[in-house]
């Protein structure tokens, strides 16, 4: 019965989540369509496409500490930041693995486009889902997820590419 309920509790979250993001997406969409017709780096298929490609990309490097597969995918800050972290737990001596790595659902729910494109930016709900395991030098499990989570991805234009810039948990952008 737990269970049932608890089970009852998440969808009524996913579903309200993923309601929130449509809304938000359906506000962008009319902006994409717009700025589509001027400029083909706006069309929403490529976008999805490519953020659907860079997901995949940026979860595998993350989990092998591939920093040189990075330097593609993510601004100078972020790999900063994320390099300053991989550090971190080296120094700790625990190491974070990803596996079983999935997509659910992304919309693209805010856009940027400036006059200098080098300024134009996107950001991205992502409801995705893996195995996440933070394991120490004794390859002792210390932490685990292997749930449902949201987040926002912010992607900065370079050219017709998109670099990750930022990424936000679920109550750091919906509130």
């Amino acid at each position: 019965m737990t269970v049932v309920v608890v089970s009852g509790i998440y969808g009524l979250n996913a579903s309200q989540r993923r309601r929130k993001a449509r809304l938000l997406h359906q506000r962008t969409k009319k902006q994409l369509d717009i700025l589509d017709d001027e400029d083909a780096f706006w069309n929403e298929e490529r976008i999805k496409k490519e953020v659907k490609r860079n997901y995949f990309i940026i979860q595998e490097a993350w989990s092998k500490k591939d920093l040189e597969t990075l330097k593609d995918y993510l601004t100078p800050q972020l790999l900063d930041a994320w390099q300053t972290k991989m550090n971190w737990y080296e120094f700790q001596g625990r190491r974070n693995e990803l596996t079983n790595i999935k997509l659910i659902k992304q919309h693209v729910v805010n856009v940027y486009d400036s006059e200098n494109d080098d300024e134009d930016y996107f950001w991205v709900y992502i409801e995705g889902m893996m195995d996440d395991l933070t394991i120490d030098e004794q390859n002792q499990v210390i932490e685990s997820y292997d749930g449902v989570f949201v987040e926002y991805w912010k992607f900065k234009r370079l050219g017709n590419r998109i670099l990750l810039d930022e990424i936000r948990q679920q109550d750091e952008y919906e509130n």
